[in-house]
């Protein structure tokens, strides 16, 4: 769907500048910008299903398993205070 909006001109400026430094459109930084907006505006939202929005699911990798991440931490306090 196709909406038009009026800008201020410093603003539109910061918008391209915005959008060449991040090779974005300003499409893709206006839907980014309003979906951060909703998700701010709607505590309703679960968190699992904000986490997914944002791409923070699946953003790991890993066992999975509890002791796994135990033994790697275990591992690197050990690593770092080594007497």
């Amino acid at each position: 769907m196709a909406t038009t909006i009026r800008l201020p001109t410093h603003l539109e400026q910061t918008l391209v500048r915005y959008c060449i430094g991040e090779r974005k459109t300003k499409s893709e930084v206006i839907i980014g910008l309003l979906e951060q907006q909703f998700i701010r505006t709607n505590p309703r939202m679960p968190p699992y299903e904000i986490a997914v929005e944002t791409g923070f699911v699946g953003s790991f990798e890993g066992t999975g398993e509890p002791s796994h991440y135990k033994a790697r931490v275990k591992d690197a306090i050990r690593a770092k205070h080594q007497r």
